[in-house]
């Protein structure tokens, strides 16, 4: 997971280099910690940020108590390997926006939209969300099997985009 996640942001510095020559640049936000950002906040409100390795690890052992299941590794390997800001990309057809790993925010997120997702699915955590596709619909882990789904809510359906979440990064 490591590997894929910093090919990906090794990808997205040089993509960001060769359209603006930054890093990439994200709405300045106070609640984020300042290690985040590299540099200042220009005059329209953006700040550049680097994705940074993680050195504290979330326990998961808690949430998976609540909740009464076992959360897949990679999630967890998702979780606690880099710090950072966005990742998105396009995956099929869809514009993929993936869960951010931000310090003192980034775990209470997934856990409020991992409640949310188990209320409105009969308390059933099957799939587990990871992230959104732009039109709304929900990225979810298949909690067995790591596949990558993207979930229609009003069809409950799920279309497969990727075989795990180190497949999915990777194509992004």
């Amino acid at each position: 997971m490591k590997h894929a996640l910093e090919q990906h942001f090794e990808r997205k510095y040089a993509r960001w280099k060769a359209y603006k020559n930054t890093l990439p640049m994200i709405g300045w936000d106070e609640d984020v910690s300042t290690f985040m950002y590299v540099g200042d906040v220009n005059s329209e409100g953006y700040v550049q940020w680097k994705a940074i390795e993680k050195d504290e690890v979330y326990d998961f052992r808690q949430i998976q108590d609540d909740l009464h299941f076992n959360l897949n590794t990679d999630i967890k390997n998702y979780f606690n390997s880099f710090w950072f800001l966005e990742l998105t990309g396009e995956c099929k057809g869809y514009s993929i926006i993936l869960e951010p790993v931000v310090p003192g925010i980034g775990l209470g997120d997934f856990l409020r939209n991992l409640e949310e997702y188990s209320a409105n699915h009969n308390h059933q955590l099957t799939h587990i969300p990871i992230g959104f596709e732009a039109n709304g619909s929900v990225v979810v882990v298949h909690n067995e099997t790591g596949k990558i789904f993207v979930e229609d809510h009003e069809t409950e359906k799920f279309e497969e985009i990727a075989k795990s979440l180190e497949e999915l990064i990777d194509q992004l």
